[in-house]
């Protein structure tokens, strides 16, 4: 996958975003689901790759492009009335996994379409707890939502180029964010921590929005 981008955001609904490619004359929906949407002419991508951001990698103790080559597989959520995108980039089109790392870069919209994004990835390979899991692969496929007290919880991949495990971070802001290590680390003592596990979402409950009581 050379060069991914991330497409257009139609809706953010809770933490789901859904698009349509189909006019809205045609996107006729079953009654349960949400619809239809219309994508917009000439609008997307909207997060593509850039060669010049760079950050210093504490994995390669050295400056890297860490978009250089693929942003995809985002997630999406409301806070302080914007829409917050984290994204997956891959520092290289190497065409082997084994050469690629991934980080985890936020960018932050009023409208859906004009994204503004960090210079630096929020979330990436270090010295920390979860070295064994996500050196030399990284950090892939965000899931996220928030809870009553505006906790940011983030599902996401570490991935060490041998196994995919899910894992678990928090933060109070989407720049922060505290790594808890595996998700099923510690399940039915142990049992599922080194099964190939990725890609999770985390089911929420829809509740009435008072004011002052969420963050978004």
């Amino acid at each position: 996958m050379k060069h991914a981008t991330i497409a257009f955001l139609g809706l953010l609904l809770s933490t789901s975003l859904l698009l349509a490619d189909t006019p809205e004359k045609e996107n006729i929906l079953p009654e349960w689901a949400l619809g239809g949407f219309v994508r917009p002419q000439g609008k997307n991508p909207i997060i593509i790759p850039d060669p010049h951001s760079t950050f210093y990698c504490p994995m390669t103790q050295q400056q890297v492009d860490w978009e250089e080559s693929d942003t995809f597989n985002p997630a999406a959520i409301m806070k302080d009335g914007k829409i917050y995108v984290l994204y997956r980039a891959e520092d290289n089109s190497s065409p082997k996994l084994s050469e690629r790392t991934s980080r985890l870069g936020l960018a932050e919209s009023k409208d859906g379409i004009k994204m503004k994004k960090q210079k630096a990835p929020v979330l990436y390979p270090a010295e920390d707890n979860t070295r064994t899991f996500e050196w030399p692969g990284g950090c892939e496929d965000p899931r996220l939502v928030v809870t009553e007290d505006g906790l940011y919880v983030l599902t996401y991949t570490s991935w060490n180029h041998d196994k995919a495990h899910l894992s678990i971070a928090t933060s109070r802001d989407l720049i922060n964010w505290e790594k808890h290590g595996l998700a099923f680390d510690k399940a039915q003592d142990g049992k599922f921590r080194d099964t190939w596990s990725k890609s999770a979402s985390i089911v929420t409950e829809v509740k009435k929005r008072e004011a002052g009581r969420y963050p978004y």
